[in-house]
């Protein structure tokens, strides 16, 4: 059985925008109802820096993939054939 690695960067890509969607409510409350605002800024700073770093960086490491190629899944339970299974 094989599947298309496409179904997985789908799924990364969506789990980003929820994340990116996540972080700027984040930051709208940190800068909307912090007490103190130099260090909700340095916070805020902070964050966006860990979240940019973490995104770069996993964007680099899935751009090295060959998206093209199947992944081809073995498991004894699945018989892409119609063959009956072999007993023991």
């Amino acid at each position: 059985m094989a599947f298309s690695p496409f179904i997985i960067l789908i799924i990364y890509l969506v789990g980003v925008g929820l994340f990116l969607v996540i972080s700027i409510l984040n930051i709208y409350h940190i800068i909307r109802f912090g007490h103190s605002k130099t260090m909700g800024t340095i916070t805020t700073f902070v964050y966006l820096g860990i979240a940019v770093v973490i995104i770069l960086f996993t964007f680099r490491l899935i751009s090295n993939y060959d998206w093209n190629e199947p992944i081809e899944i073995n498991l004894p339970f699945i018989n892409s054939t119609n063959d009956e299974p072999e007993e023991f």
